[in-house]
């Protein structure tokens, strides 16, 4: 991608890139993927356990596995940060918004610079997948 050039207003684009701007397009975005791994069906090895979000409040979402006992992924607001949590399977870490000298707006999780994408692929695949998938 090319750097964007003299005109380009980073105000303007950073401000797009607040840290509640992206939590909440993470939250739409995580709606679409379990909307898609619901609608993918069953596999081979094992009929589908349904998923769906869950909402505890404006700071924090919750994708969740309906198996007993149940199995989640939570995404919470935290200050400057999203962080993400799960004990099965075992997931955290913690991002922070940055406008990249591109000027794109990612999440910095430790050394890395993910889309968002790659935030909800992180902290969904295992529990979309399985540990084989």
């Amino acid at each position: 991608m090319t750097e964007p050039g003299e005109t380009f207003n980073w105000v303007k684009a950073r401000h797009e890139c607040s840290v509640v701007a992206v939590f909440e397009r993470l939250k739409l975005r995580a709606g679409a993927d379990v909307d898609e791994r619901n609608r993918l069906g069953t596999s081979s090895e094992r009929p589908l356990k349904e998923f769906q979000v869950r909402s505890a409040n404006g700071d924090r979402f919750v994708v969740v596995q309906d198996t007993s006992p149940p199995r989640s992924v939570a995404f919470v607001l935290s200050g400057r940060q999203i962080c993400v949590t799960s004990d099965s399977p075992p997931i955290n870490f913690a991002g922070v918004v940055t406008l990249n000298d591109e000027g794109e707006c990612r999440l910095k999780v430790g050394d890395d610079e993910l889309e968002e994408w790659q935030v909800l692929k992180r902290a969904l695949e295992t529990l979309f997948f399985g540990d084989g998938a």
